[in-house]
């Protein structure tokens, strides 16, 4: 799996959007709507300790089936690893003061 993350700060700086979008998945990309509650509202700061609760929804979320490149359990679980370093990314870019996406 290839993650994407876009982060949005408000004018508080807390996130006010975010969005994950799985790539390699299958045969379209998919775009993750349950991570968004988890993280608007919270600093950009509080990204580590919500990364359980991220990588957890993403690996409930991500549709993925058993093929030659490893079993569903697997890939799941690897989706919700690598979302959770894609978002760190993100949120230490907009720390720095740069557009992340």
């Amino acid at each position: 799996p290839i993650p994407a993350v876009r982060l949005s700060t408000g004018d508080d700086g807390c996130i006010a959007a975010a969005r994950i979008v799985l790539g390699c998945l299958g045969g379209a990309p998919q775009v993750l709507r349950g991570v968004d509650g988890i993280l608007a509202g919270h600093a950009l700061g509080e990204v580590d300790r919500l990364a359980d609760a991220v990588a957890t929804a993403v690996a409930g979320e991500a549709e993925t089936v058993t093929d030659p490149h490893g079993p569903e359990d697997y890939k799941r679980h690897m989706a919700g690893v690598l979302a959770v370093r894609a978002l760190r990314d993100a949120a230490a870019t907009l720390t720095a003061g740069t557009t992340a996406s």
